[in-house]
């Protein structure tokens, strides 16, 4: 905003401005209507499977993760992998791109279900779940 001295002027119209819409003076209305009653249906409500044929953790954890798309990520993983190792990026004696290996359909179940333990255990630092130091963020599964 620039400085004004005595005498100066701005281009902004300092005289206040009446709008050119009409203002329209309305009062509060007092018919009042019920609030219809919608009869919701709880028992339509939700997901609805049918668990009783369901005997390994594995079942409960595909009807999140189904196979088919496990499987994606895997395959999504490993076209990566193979992508930076075909990649022109200078690389050093020790990277991980010298000795890649494909992930396995295994390897990523476990690795999912880590990661939704992971959410569920606090701990100030993701080290902190596979130290054996502390024993306070110790768990069996991470070590």
């Amino acid at each position: 905003m620039p400085i004004l001295t005595d005498g100066q002027s701005t281009s902004i119209n300092d005289e206040a401005r009446e709008s050119d819409i009409p203002v329209t003076e309305e009062s509060w209305s007092t018919t009042v209507t019920d609030i219809p009653d919608f009869n919701f249906d709880n028992s339509a409500t939700g997901i609805t499977v049918n668990i009783d044929d369901m005997e390994h953790v594995i079942d409960f954890f595909h009807l999140m993760f189904p196979q088919n798309y496990v499987q994606y990520l895997v395959d999504c993983t490993n076209a990566y992998g193979h992508n930076l190792c075909n990649s022109n990026r200078p690389h050093t004696r020790h990277s991980r791109k010298t000795v890649y290996r494909e992930t396995t359909y295994e390897e990523m179940i476990k690795f999912m279900g880590l990661s939704l333990l992971k959410g569920h255990v606090k701990c100030p630092q993701q080290r902190s779940l596979f130290s054996l130091s502390n024993a306070l963020y110790y768990h069996p599964v991470f070590n």
